[in-house]
Order: C-alpha cells, then structure tokens, then sequence
C-alpha cells in the first residue's frame, strides 16, 4: 500500500466523520481492507480498491454515525490550516445524504476522477456526478461571505472564489 492509499483513506474519513478517534478506528479498518482487495483483485487498479474499501468501511461507519454532536478539536496530526473556515463543512456533514456526502468527499476533496469513482461504486457517472452536484449545491448554502468582506476563506478549498 502506497502512502497516498492510506492518506486517501484517512483524509476521507477525517471529513466524513469529524470524529478523530471514529476516523483513526475506520481508517485502520479500510487500510486492512484495501491491502486485502490488492491482493485478492490485482487486476484492479489502486484508486479502485481505495474506492471500494472506503465505501464498505463507510457503509458500515454511517449506520452508528452521529452527525453533528460535537466540536470537534483535532490533535497536530489533523492539522487544519487557519484560513480554512469548518463551520460550513460541519453543517453540510451533519444534514448531507451520504450519498452526496461520499460523492463530494471523493471528487472534490480527494480529486479522484469521476470515472473512477463511478467504476469503483458500480454506479453511473450520471449518478456520481449528479450526487456531486447536489452536494455542492447544499454545501454552498452553508456558506456566507460578507459582501464588504474580501478576506474571504477558502472552505476546504472547494467553493468557488467568486460566490
């Protein structure tokens, strides 16, 4: 397993989650489970299997997740830059569908193709991509920048600059 592999997989349930130790728990889960699927679907390509292992550890995850419960305070590990504004992401994590939830996760904050994504889910890009839309849409309702404002933060580098 490449360290982009488990950087993948740890980033991903760290903005899933919002939840330091569930996200270490799930990582180390998903981690087992794509070196398992390496092995067992070599003819699978990396992203695929990162893909796949995320999505199943996730299935698992979103049945006992509590969204939203707490304020999260992150150790030197997670570190978040200081104009990256969370409050955003916190809400649209706690109100999202999970499907928009894993699409925007995937695509937008881990920059994986959406062809892949579609793929490694056994789904359309037409339904990928939809989800992906329907999630920004919602994220960006959480988003409110003061007009007089022109320090304007970057929300987890995913809005557009121009809103």
């Amino acid at each position: 397993m490449k360290a982009v592999d488990a950087r993948s997989i740890s980033m991903f349930f760290f903005f899933a989650l919002l939840d330091e130790k569930a996200a270490l728990r799930a990582s180390t889960k998903a981690i087992k489970l794509c070196r398992s699927l390496k092995q067992k679907f070599s003819d699978l390509t990396p992203e695929i299997v990162t893909i796949k292992s995320i999505h199943q550890v996730w299935l698992e995850e979103a049945k006992t997740l509590q969204r939203g419960r707490q304020e999260t305070a992150f150790s030197k590990e997670w570190i978040i830059p200081p104009e990256v504004e969370m409050r955003p992401w916190r809400e649209f994590q706690k109100m999202a569908p999970n499907e928009e939830l894993v699409s925007l996760i995937l695509i937008n904050i881990l920059k994986f193709q959406l062809e892949t994504v579609a793929e490694a889910l056994s789904l359309s890009k037409g339904t990928i991509k939809s989800r992906q839309a329907a999630g920004q849409t919602r994220l960006g309702h959480y988003v409110h920048f003061d007009n007089k404002n022109t320090d304007k933060k970057p929300i987890l580098g995913i809005v557009d600059k121009n809103v």
